[in-house]
């Protein structure tokens, strides 16, 4: 006969289906294992009252090949006695018999074979057409022992000697209209990904990227940085130190603005490197304020990180330049810092340049002083220039990393002498290890 159908009631060929049928059909469907979240799961322990060569199999469910297996209460499975010098591995089993007519599935111990001490092994799972066995635990058996604790249990529920049984993959399909939900379980044996949307394994990416070993933060300074004992790359990234913002001079009936300072450079390099080894570094400081007065402020400090024969760069923006106080009528300017430059990194940014200050006066008197721009300094992602706090007030200190010093500002007779500009921020070194 060529084709088979069921299971029927009664089949329109007359054929009935065997117990045989069932279980090829089944076994198509569900892989072998214990039932997830079933009772106990068939778990393995230690023996109560701990004494004697048992150990105890607790509530839960299986399937095996096609067919279901259940344990309603716990089982005391007895473990051969232990040979006097050697060790042996034995196992705690589900196992499937195919004898008519009293097939079943039932828990048993499979013995293993006497070894020397500290090599034993468990004895192979029988998996054929007459018996067919999956592992829930191995008990180490040492030798003399006389019972048989937690220590020497060893769970293989979730190993390739058992699993969790579940729909077969490859025959059935899955629901995804919605959300998978593990049950807190693993998606194990994945292949490498080969398109944008597969999936991929914490080993695939920590191989591609390198596991993130510590991050270390160099806010001032020079020296060596030292890298782990298991690190192999670093990624570095450097900001220089920000320029300062310029001086003013003012008094009464005066008025004048300093320039803001550039901020430093931003650089990223990626090196190999070896374990526990030094590497040289130093940390750009920040300009110094321009004095009160028409000077200009101070140039950041160029922030460097070498290895081997390669040094990168991220240099400091320049200082805003000072201005003199302002008395008769005309158009003033004084120009801002230009922002720091880079060198060497896998990426090299430029640091933003410091703001130009317009000032106009049209008349002998502070109320005809205007100044159209304040002198603010230049930002970086980590660090911002300091802001008027009001409509004639100078601006505020700088914060962060790598940001310029806004410029002094004296307007409308506010404050009626000569303005310090504003310091640079310092440059940052930012470390992070790799395996």
């Amino acid at each position: 006969m060529t084709e088979t159908s069921g299971p029927f009631k009664a089949a329109a060929s007359g054929d009935q289906w065997q117990e045989t049928d069932w279980g090829n059909m089944m076994k198509r469907l569900f892989r072998d294992g214990v039932f997830s979240g079933y009772l106990n799961e068939l778990e393995v322990v230690e023996h109560t009252p701990a004494a004697g060569m048992y150990a105890d199999v607790k509530t839960g469910g299986g399937w095996v090949q096609g067919h279901i297996h259940a344990n309603s209460a716990l089982k005391a499975m007895t473990i051969d006695a232990a040979h006097a010098t050697l060790d042996r591995t034995d196992r705690i089993v589900l196992r499937r018999t195919y004898a008519s007519p009293n097939s079943e599935i039932a828990l048993a111990v499979l013995k293993g074979v006497d070894m020397a001490a500290g090599t034993s092994t468990p004895t192979a799972l029988t998996q054929d057409a007459t018996t067919w066995e999956i592992s829930l635990a191995t008990v180490l058996v040492a030798a003399a022992v006389t019972a048989i604790y937690t220590a020497d249990i060893t769970d293989e529920r979730r190993s390739a000697y058992c699993g969790i049984a579940a729909a077969t993959l490859g025959d059935f399909a899955i629901d995804t209209s919605g959300n998978l939900d593990g049950n807190g379980m693993k998606i194990v044996d994945l292949a490498d990904p080969t398109t944008d949307q597969d999936a991929a394994t914490k080993k695939y990416v920590d191989d591609l990227l390198g596991g993130l070993v510590d991050l270390t933060v160099i806010t001032s300074g020079s020296g060596n940085f030292t890298t782990s004992a298991n690190t192999t790359k670093i990624k570095v990234t450097l900001y220089g130190g920000g320029g300062a913002g310029g001086g003013a001079a003012g008094g009464t009936a005066a008025s004048g603005a300093g320039a803001g300072g550039g901020a430093g450079a931003k650089a990223i390099k990626v090196f190999t490197v070896t374990p526990s080894t030094d590497y040289a570094y130093e940390v750009g400081a920040g300009g110094t304020p321009g004095a009160a007065g028409n000077n200009p402020g101070g140039d950041g400090g160029t922030t460097a990180f070498i290895v081997g024969a390669t040094t990168v760069t991220a240099v400091g923006g320049k200082g805003g330049a000072g201005m003199a106080a302002q008395t008769t009528a005309k158009f003033e300017q004084a120009l801002g810092g230009l922002g720091g430059t880079s060198t060497n990194g896998d990426v090299n940014g430029s640091g933003q340049n410091g703001q130009n200050v317009l000032f106009y006066c049209y008349g002998s008197n502070y109320p005809d002083h205007r100044l159209i721009a304040f002198g603010l300094g230049g930002c970086t992602d980590i660090g911002r220039s300091g802001l008027p706090t009001g409509l004639f007030s100078a601006p505020g200190d700088s914060s962060g990393y790598g940001a310029g010093g806004s410029g002094g500002a004296c307007t409308h007779d506010t404050p009626a002498t000569d303005v310090a500009g504003k310091a640079g921020m310092p440059g940052l070194i930012i470390v992070e290890e790799y395996t």
